[in-house]
């Protein structure tokens, strides 16, 4: 990989380079997903919920494993449920209700994941094994000191 020296003092900073990339990926992802119907919030939200298999998540659980704002994900699985592709259930009284996905839902993330691993596949062509181990290193120490968190 040939190192680039940046053309201006903006493309120099570290924070811009990392916003602009992320930027990008996420207008690529979001065309991406178009093709299926889905925004990223409802993609990421199948992708969590589709982890709990039969015994569902609670939206306060999701929001935190997301880093989102519980509200923002409660009407994201509004949405969802009226689409038919999640479905929420009480297990008992005085219970949270969970979030489960439906055969629709299940299906939908099936292709949400295909679309990821495509993706996954860039990166692996992209960068090599050790470059993306430096990477996923770089971003846990900038999200450690920055106090981002899934606990």
């Amino acid at each position: 990989m040939v190192e680039a020296e940046p053309k201006t003092k903006i493309e120099s900073g570290i924070g811009f380079r990392i916003s602009r990339l992320a930027r990008n990926m996420r207008s690529q992802w979001a065309q991406n997903l178009s093709e299926l119907d889905i925004s990223p919030p409802q993609a990421a939200i199948l992708r969590t919920v589709v982890e709990e298999d039969e015994v569902g998540i609670g939206i306060r659980e999701i929001a935190r494993r997301l880093g989102a704002d519980p509200m923002n994900v409660k009407r994201t699985t509004d949405t969802l449920e009226d689409r038919g592709l999640i479905s929420a259930a009480t297990a008992s009284k005085g219970q949270r209700k969970r979030i489960l996905l439906t055969q629709s839902g299940i299906a939908l993330a099936r292709q949400v994941e295909e679309k990821v691993q495509a993706q996954e596949e860039e990166f692996r062509r992209v960068l090599t094994l050790e470059q993306r181990k430096i990477l996923i290193d770089s971003i846990i120490a900038l999200e450690e000191h920055f106090g981002i968190s899934n606990e």
